[in-house]
Formats: C-alpha cells, sequence, structure tokens
C-alpha cells in the first residue's frame, strides 16, 4: 500500500516538472514581449461624446457663454431710444370749490442718445470681451475634461492590466510551492527552498492587494467622469495619442504652441484687453459729457389747477454731466489703471507658468520613453537569464527559487515595462493639454 502511495507521488511529482517545462518554455517566450491592443480612441470617442453632453461641469460653462451673449444685446440697446409713458387719474380738491374735479394726465416721453464719446462703444466693446472671455473658459473646461476623461481611462486600463500580472505572478509562484513542498514530502526537495518560496508568496500577495487598491481608486477616478464602470473592462483598449497628434521631436514648437494656444494664457491675454476698455470708459465717463435728443408730448384735463384740456409738446438737446464734488473720477481711473497693471504682470507671469507646465510635461514624455525603453530591455534580459536557468536546472545545476525568482521577477518587469508605456500616453495627454490642441474630435481620426 505504501508503496503503490509512493510510487503515486513520484508520479505526480514527474508529471508536474514536465508540465512546468514545457509551460515554463512557453511562459518565458510569451513574457519577453508586451501585449499588444488595438487602439481604444473609437471606443473613448463613443463613450465620452454622449456623457460630455450632459455632464454638469461643460452644462455650467455653456450657460455662461449664452448669459454673455444675452449681455452683449443689453449693451446694445444703448444705442436705441427708450420710451417713458406716464399715466394719472384722480380727484383734485380746492379750498374755494366745493366740488372736486377729475383730472387726468397723459405724458410720453421718448429719448435718444446722440453722443456720448465713445462710452456705449466701450460698453459693447466690454460685452464682447467678456463674451470671448466666456467662451474661453468654456474651451478650457471641455479641455480639461477630456484630459480628466483620457487620464481616468487609461489609468483603470493599466491598474486592470497591472493587476493581472500580479494574479499571474501569484499563481505561479503558489503552483510552484506546492510542487516544492511534495517534493520534500517525498524527500527529494528542501525545506529551505519551501520556506523561501513562501516568503516570495507573500511578497506577491502584498503586491498584488496594492494593486487590488490602485485598482478601486482608478475605478472611482473613472466613475467621477462617466457615471458608471464599463460593462467589460477587456474591451477597454489603451488609447494611442499618437494617432491624436504626432510626437514631437523638439521641445521648441512645443513651447511655440504653448505660448499661441494654451487657454490659461489666452484667457489672461483677453482678460488683460478687458481691462484696458475698462480704463478708456473710466477716462470717458470722467471727462466727457452726454448728449441726449428729447421728445415730448403730454395730454391733460383738468390737471395741475388748470380747467379744461390741455395739449403740450417740447423738443430739446440736452448735454448732461455728473461730477462728484469729492472728485472721486480720479480715483476711478486710478483704480482702473492698477487693474490695467495687474493684468499685465499676470499675463507675464503666466506665460512664466505655462513654460514652465510645458517643459515639465515635455520631460515627464520624454523620462516615461526612456524609463519604457530601460524595462523592455529589463525584461528581455530577465527572460534570457531565464531561459538559460532553466536549462542548467535541467542539468542540475540550479535551485527550483532560481526558477521561481526568474519567473516572478519577469512578471513584476513586465507589469513595470507595461506600466510605463500607458504612462507616455498619459504625458502626452497632458501635453496635449497644456498646448491647447487636446479636443474629442482627435479621438474619431481612423
Amino acid at each position: 500500500m505504501n508503496s503503490s502511495k509512493h510510487n503515486i507521488i513520484i508520479f505526480i511529482i514527474v508529471l508536474c516538472c514536465l508540465t512546468l517545462s514545457l509551460m515554463g518554455i512557453c511562459f518565458g517566450e510569451s513574457l519577453v514581449s508586451l501585449p499588444e491592443f488595438p487602439s481604444g480612441n473609437s471606443y473613448f470617442y463613443g463613450i465620452l461624446k454622449p456623457v460630455m453632453a450632459e455632464h454638469e461641469r461643460i452644462k455650467t460653462a455653456k450657460e455662461a457663454v449664452e448669459q454673455s451673449r444675452e449681455q452683449i444685446r443689453i449693451s446694445f440697446g444703448a444705442r436705441y431710444p427708450t420710451l417713458d409713458l406716464t399715466l394719472e387719474a384722480g380727484r383734485e380738491d380746492e379750498i374755494d370749490k366745493e366740488d372736486p374735479e377729475h383730472y387726468n394726465n397723459i405724458i410720453l416721453k421718448l429719448n435718444q442718445l446722440l453722443w456720448d464719446f465713445g462710452k456705449t462703444d466701450a460698453s459693447i466693446e466690454r460685452a464682447r470681451r467678456d463674451l470671448i472671455d466666456k467662451e474661453l473658459n468654456l474651451a478650457k473646461v471641455t479641455q480639461k475634461f477630456i484630459l480628466d476623461a483620457a487620464l481616468a481611462y487609461q489609468k483603470l486600463h493599466r491598474a486592470y492590466m497591472v493587476l493581472q500580472f500580479s494574479l499571474d505572478s501569484e499563481e505561479n509562484i503558489r503552483r510552484q510551492t506546492g510542487l516544492e513542498e511534495i517534493r520534500v514530502a517525498e524527500g527529494s526537495g528542501y525545506t529551505t527552498d519551501v520556506l523561501q518560496s513562501k516568503s516570495q508568496l507573500a511578497s506577491a500577495i502584498s503586491r498584488r492587494l496594492k494593486n487590488e487598491g490602485d485598482f478601486r481608486m482608478a475605478e472611482s477616478e473613472y466613475i467621477e467622469i462617466f457615471g458608471t464602470l464599463p460593462e467589460n473592462i477587456t474591451a477597454m483598449f489603451p488609447l494611442n495619442p499618437e494617432r491624436c497628434v504626432p510626437i514631437p521631436e523638439d521641445i521648441k514648437p512645443v513651447l511655440q504652441a504653448a505660448m499661441e494656444k494654451n487657454l490659461d494664457l489666452r484667457l489672461a491675454r483677453n482678460r488683460m484687453a478687458m481691462a484696458e476698455i475698462d480704463l478708456k470708459s473710466e477716462k470717458n465717463n470722467a471727462l466727457f459729457p452726454d448728449i441726449n435728443l428729447t421728445l415730448e408730448t403730454s395730454a391733460s384735463d383738468n390737471y395741475n389747477s388748470v380747467f379744461g384740456s390741455t395739449r403740450d409738446y417740447k423738443a430739446m438737446v440736452a448735454m448732461t454731466k455728473n461730477l462728484n464734488l469729492g472728485f472721486t473720477e480720479k480715483n476711478k481711473i486710478k483704480a482702473a489703471t492698477h487693474n490695467l497693471l495687474r493684468e499685465k504682470y499676470q499675463v507675464a507671469d503666466q506665460e512664466k507658468t505655462i513654460e514652465k507646465a510645458t517643459r515639465m510635461a515635455w520631460h515627464r514624455l520624454k523620462t516615461s520613453q526612456a524609463t519604457t525603453e530601460t524595462l523592455t530591455e529589463q525584461a528581455r534580459l530577465t527572460a534570457g537569464f531565464l531561459e538559460l536557468a532553466r536549462k542548467e536546472r535541467a542539468l542540475g545545476n540550479r535551485s527550483l527559487m532560481d526558477i521561481l525568482s526568474g519567473e516572478t521577477s519577469l512578471i513584476n518587469a513586465r507589469a513595470d515595462s507595461y506600466a510605463a508605456k500607458i504612462d507616455i500616453s498619459l504625458a502626452m495627454f497632458s501635453l496635449m493639454e497644456t498646448t491647447g490642441v487636446l479636443s474629442l474630435e482627435l479621438f474619431n481620426i481612423q
């Protein structure tokens, strides 16, 4: 009975060794290269477009644009005449009369601004600049939303893939640890190998738990943008920014594009232009009067102690100028001047900030590219070591722990290499946002 059990265990060990040997060859070859996927750009475009149409962040910016459009129409109203209508009716008692008199009075007054020395034009131009400000802000909010969506999408895909690598590593260690325990039970293995493999298993479990936590956090970021998790995460192929725009080879055109198209910088420049208009408007208000044409007609019966019906007509041109005796007009001009200087300083500071952000995004991109190449080379070298170690293992010159350590290192190297590859796309999308070229339609390019 014991002999039969002994033979069965030996058979299982031999079978497992043969299986692991065959699997190891295929396993090692498959681990040399990273997984390849088709571009997920079209899928991303399809799921993000309806989200953008309904998201509150973008709707808020759109409503601000529509509000500014109405403000332009309001500012144009200063060029049109105003009509004042007054209707009065009542009874008037006089001391020397016994019966009160009924009276009524109708007044129509038409007032037309003839000239205000550019005040109305400045108001209209200010409203137009405000519309530009709101439109630029809408573009900025939209672009930032697309960036957040792309980052959330890529991070979820990366977290899922890295988690799969962790699960593969953990399963591989469990399988080989179980095999070594069988060998120890039969007296052909080493207890130290079992302890070492269990130590590696604990390390793999710790890595897997960390990656599970990263995956849950990536899910939360994804839900914030898209509202729900994807039905089939395996259908989430990674985004390919190179299909949107080519990766630049030199930083100079990137900096130039950022200085011309960055939305934060364009907003700052537009607000400086608004401050210039405000200063001009304050000077006009302080120095020049308003010239108005007034046409007035009235019809009354028994009004203002005048018995009978009367009709009055009046036409006049009036020049009006309000002057504060505290001479606060000069303070308003000084305040507008300081505001203009403040906006100019902000533009200069924003240019430096954008240049720094562009350089940092550029260097992150280049660092991610170099890191990916290094980690890919590390995975290739680890795969080469593993292949030689397996041959030496067959000759009895390598322990199981050498093979196990090599396979674990290779899986981890592949995970790090793939994560770094996704980091390239994250850096590229950030660079696209900084240079002001990121848009949803770029993901729809076939």
